[in-house]
């Protein structure tokens, strides 16, 4: 079965890739721990800075007109808040969209009127900074959310933040002390635990996720610009090595890759990201003995990998053994009921089955599941398609 690196876990508003990357949201390494000497820019001389993140929450003069115009209140710090809940809150505001396929700027989510839940926290901090509002962010200690992109898997976090308002001279505030924004559903939001993360480590996620995105794009030269900055911004940013190491072995540098995927180790001793591309760079290089001493302890780490339930069920689809694809669907639902592509493979094995009701009730939870425009379309397309359907069920 074809190996798939990992890239490091993102914010669910976040991403990363089999090279498994892990992207935006991970842990954060004590300020003493050293940085690692793992960044070769003579493999890719001609990948100049493509962002300054100093620019990541810069508001454009359309953002300065509407924190002008519809958010400040000078002297009223609480109204002042109301009015930033209500901009992000309300539909008929700036009806902002989820959308999961880039990893966009304050300003570009503030264009586009939609980004995934990293840009949304950026375009709320950067509106909250023009107030003079006190920001706190938070990283939610979960598992991460899996997806495929391409001959990637992308592991996502999630993050969200709190704006507070001012202390006083006397280091008090009044009036309620902060609102949490949370891009995700308020049953869910509630149940995470959190912990604090400064601003340098959501600019190094958003760094980390537009390193991931290029790799996708097969555009090594820019991921590698992208995931240098972030490791210079936040060099104990463990998912930003591990993509670093991916984007190493995507470029043949198996030696420099190995090398990048043991210092993300050196701060995650048991990243099971890290270790399964580890193992993939020791094959690489020919150390059959440490590549299998590695994979006796990933196994012990994780004993059932991401999507090995659902790439069970593909192969069972393609069997045409649909009774067995389905019931490995349905077990890998339990580890990926969020991915929309596990519910379409189900409702494509259940259509096979004559199941006519269940493929269009899982279609139509493929459809509410998905995170991006194309998706959207797609199962939109799908869902009318199979509602035209009078195939009756068995």
């Amino acid at each position: 079965m074809t190996s798939h690196p990992s890239l490091p876990a993102l914010p669910r508003c976040v991403l990363a890739a089999a090279l498994v990357l892990m992207l935006g949201a991970c842990s954060v390494v004590p300020p003493a721990a050293p940085a690692p000497q793992v960044l070769h820019d003579d493999l890719f001389p001609l990948a100049g800075a493509p962002v300054d993140p100093d620019r990541l929450f810069a508001l454009t003069p359309a953002m300065q007109d509407f924190v002008g115009t519809r958010l400040a209140h000078p002297g009223h710090p609480e109204r002042a808040l109301d009015a930033l809940v209500q901009a992000m809150s309300r539909d008929d505001i700036l009806r902002l969209g989820y959308d999961s396929s880039r990893t966009r700027t304050a300003a570009e989510a503030f264009d586009d009127h939609a980004g995934n839940c990293l840009s949304l926290v950026m375009l709320t901090a950067a509106f909250a900074h023009a107030l003079n509002l006190p920001v706190r962010y938070h990283l939610a200690e979960i598992e991460p959310y899996w997806s495929r992109q391409g001959r990637l898997l992308v592991a996502s976090g999630h993050v969200d933040l709190t704006v507070s308002l001012p202390l006083n001279q006397f280091g008090v505030t009044h009036g309620s002390l902060g609102y949490t924004f949370d891009f995700l559903s308020p049953q869910d939001a509630h149940t995470l635990p959190l912990r604090d993360i400064p601003e340098q480590t959501v600019v190094a996620m958003f760094l980390n996720n537009r390193a991931a995105e290029a790799l996708v794009d097969e555009q090594l030269e820019r991921a590698y610009a992208w995931v240098r900055l972030s490791i210079r911004q936040d060099p104990g940013f463990t998912p930003a090595y591990n993509t670093l190491g991916v984007i190493y072995l995507r470029a043949g540098a198996a030696a420099d890759a190995a090398d990048a995927f043991r210092a993300a180790l050196q701060f995650d001793h048991e990243n099971p990201r890290a270790l399964s591309n580890l193992i993939d760079a020791e094959r690489m290089l020919g150390d059959a003995r440490e590549a299998e001493r590695l994979s006796a302890e990933l196994q012990r780490i994780e004993p059932e990998p991401p999507y090995r339930l659902f790439d069970l069920g593909l192969a069972a689809f393609e069997r045409k053994n649909f009774a067995a694809a389905q019931a490995l669907f349905r077990r890998a639902i339990g580890h990926t009921d969020y991915d929309p592509e596990v519910h379409f493979w189900l409702a494509r094995t259940a259509w096979a089955m004559g199941q006519a009701e269940r493929a269009r009730r899982e279609i139509a939870q493929a459809l509410e599941l998905s995170t991006t425009p194309h998706q959207r379309a797609r199962f939109t397309a799908k869902l009318e398609w199979l509602r035209a359907q009078t195939r009756p069920d068995n």
